[in-house]
C-alpha cells in the first residue's frame, strides 16, 4: 500500500476543515509517532502511514467542529432476520391444564407428561392413560401392557389376539380392553394392576367403550349395532334404548350417555337411565371420526361430511350449539378428544407434509368457521401415517 485507501480518501474529502493550528498538531504528532533513528530515510510506506494517522487525527479535529462523525467503509451489514424454529418432530406439548397426552400415529406412540417424562415412536396397536397420566395401557403384540410413562413396564398381560381399543375407568381401578380373535372382537375388563381378568361380552362393535364418571357402569355397541351398559363389578345387563350408535360415550359427570346414530342422517341421542332427547342435523356423515365432551354440557362430533370434515358442538339442552368446518383449507380430522382445559380440544390433523396435533377452542354459538391451532402439541413427518388415537389426561 503506497497512498491513502481511496475508500478513506473520498470520506475524508467530505469532512469540514479543521482550523490550522490543529492541522499542525496532527501532523506533528504523525511525525513524532515515527522511530527516531529510521526518520532521516523514511520509506515510502512510512509517508502512507504517517499520512493515514493524520488522517485520522484530521477527523477528530473535524469531529471538534462538526460534533458528528458518519463514516462507513464496504457494504452495510444487515440485520440478521429473527428466524422461529418450528417445533422438532416428535417433541410433544402437553395441553394447558392436562397431565399428559399419548398420541397414536401409524401404530406407533408419541407420550408426554407434565413431568417431562415421554415415550417416542414406540410400536403400539392402541393406547389410553390412566387418570392423572400415572400410567399408560398399551397394546403390543397380543398382549394388553401397562407401562409408567417413562417406558417402564408394570405388568404385561396375555391377551390372545391384537388389542384394538383401551378404555382405563376414571376409578383406575380397572380397565376394559376389546381384543380381537379371528373374525370377533371380545370385550373385557381386567383390574388396574393386571389381576382378575374378566369376560364382558364374546361379539361386540370395534368401537372404543365409556365408562360412567362414578366407574360404576360400562357403555359399549354390541356387534348387533345396539347400546349396551353393564353395569361394575357385577357386569350386569341394564336396559338401554334400542338404537344403532357408532360411537357411544358418558358425559365427564352424571349419568348422562351420548350416543352417535347410523344412518345416513347425523342422529344425537342423549340420555339417562329416566330423560333423554334426540337431535337429528339434516346432513350426512360418510364416516364419523369421534365423539367426546369437551365440557359436561358440551357434546362434540367429527365426521366427514361428503368431501369435507366437519366439527359439530351441541349442548344438551338440547339446541345446535355450534358448528364448524376445516374444509376450506383441511381435507380430513384423523382423531379428537377433549382437553381438561375448558372449551378446549385436540385434533389430529394433516398439514401439508406433515401429520399434526393442534390445541383447539371450541366454536362458539351459531359460528360457522374454520378451525385454526392455538397451539401445536405434535408435528410428525406425513409418512407416519394417519394420527389414530388421541389420549388426553
Amino acid at each position: 500500500m503506497t497512498d491513502i485507501d481511496p475508500r478513506v480518501q473520498r470520506a475524508l474529502e467530505n469532512l469540514p476543515e479543521g482550523d490550522p493550528a490543529a492541522r499542525a498538531r496532527a501532523r506533528q504528532s504523525a511525525l513524532d509517532a515515527l522511530p527516531l533513528t529510521r526518520r532521516a530515510h523514511r520509506p515510502r510506506w512510512r509517508f502512507a502511514i504517517a499520512a493515514s494517522v493524520g488522517a485520522v487525527l484530521l477527523a477528530g479535529t473535524a469531529l471538534a467542529a462538526t460534533d458528528r462523525l458518519d463514516l462507513r467503509l464496504g457494504k452495510p451489514t444487515l440485520a440478521k432476520p429473527t428466524v422461529v424454529a418450528e417445533q422438532p418432530f416428535g417433541q410433544v406439548t402437553v395441553p394447558n391444564g392436562a397431565e399428559g397426552l399419548a398420541v397414536v400415529a401409524g401404530g406407533r406412540l408419541w407420550l408426554k407428561t407434565a413431568g417431562g417424562l415421554g415415550v417416542q415412536g414406540l410400536a403400539v396397536t392402541t393406547a389410553e392413560l390412566s387418570p392423572n397420566a400415572l400410567y399408560v395401557a398399551v397394546g403390543i403384540d397380543d398382549s394388553l401392557v401397562a407401562m409408567a410413562p417413562d417406558g417402564r413396564r408394570a405388568w404385561t398381560h396375555d391377551a390372545g389376539g391384537r388389542v384394538t381399543e383401551v378404555a382405563w375407568a376414571p376409578n383406575p381401578i380397572v380397565v376394559a380392553y376389546i381384543v380381537r380373535r379371528g373374525a370377533r372382537h371380545e370385550l373385557r375388563v381386567i383390574e388396574g394392576n393386571g389381576d382378575n381378568d374378566r369376560l364382558v361380552d364374546a361379539d361386540v362393535g370395534d368401537a372404543r367403550p365409556s365408562w360412567r364418571a362414578d366407574t360404576l357402569a360400562l357403555a359399549y355397541v354390541g356387534a348387533d349395532g345396539l347400546a349396551r351398559v353393564v353395569n361394575y363389578p357385577s357386569l350386569a345387563a341394564t336396559p338401554v334404548a334400542k338404537t344403532s350408535p357408532a360411537a357411544v360415550a358418558y358425559a365427564p359427570v352424571g349419568d348422562l350417555l351420548a350416543q352417535e346414530g347410523r344412518g345416513p342422517r347425523l342422529r344425537i341421542r342423549a340420555a339417562t337411565p329416566t330423560t333423554g332427547f334426540d337431535l337429528e342435523l339434516g346432513v350426512r356423515i360418510e364416516k364419523l371420526v369421534g365423539l367426546v365432551w369437551a365440557a359436561p354440557d358440551t357434546l362434540v362430533v367429527v365426521g366427514d361430511e361428503g368431501p369435507q370434515t366437519r366439527l359439530w358442538a351441541f349442548s344438551t339442552t338440547p339446541v345446535l350449539y355450534a358448528k364448524s368446518t376445516g374444509s376450506r383449507f383441511l381435507p380430513t380430522i384423523d382423531a379428537v378428544s377433549a382437553s381438561p382445559t375448558p372449551r378446549r380440544l385436540a385434533v389430529g390433523v394433516p398439514v401439508g407434509a406433515q401429520r399434526q396435533v393442534w390445541e383447539v377452542a371450541v366454536p362458539e354459538p351459531g359460528s360457522d368457521q374454520r378451525l385454526t391451532p392455538e397451539r401445536v402439541l405434535l408435528r410428525l413427518p406425513a409418512s407416519t401415517g394417519p394420527i389414530e388415537v388421541l389420549s388426553i389426561r
